[in-house]
């Protein structure tokens, strides 16, 4: 069960073992990518409030389906 939506497809652990659905991560990764130049942006916190662990976006890109990889990759070349 992911902790920021509740979808009961949280396929994604974080290195630090918090789970999440694969959409909640994207929205994660991009949110901050958004707001802060790429150019600092090498790790990512937990989206667990109290996890203090830190995660690269090749931690996780591999379980993006295409669609998110897409999202992800227009976002990282605007």
């Amino acid at each position: 069960l992911c902790p920021v939506c509740f979808d009961s497809h949280a396929n994604i652990e974080l290195p630090c073992k918090c789970t999440f659905c694969s959409q909640c991560v994207l929205n994660w990764i991009i949110d901050i990518l958004k707001t802060t130049p790429q150019i600092e942006v090498k790790e990512f916190k937990c989206l667990t409030s109290t996890c203090t662990k830190k995660f690269t976006q090749s931690d996780v890109i591999d379980r993006f389906d295409a669609k998110q990889k897409e999202e992800l990759f227009e976002v990282l070349l605007n």
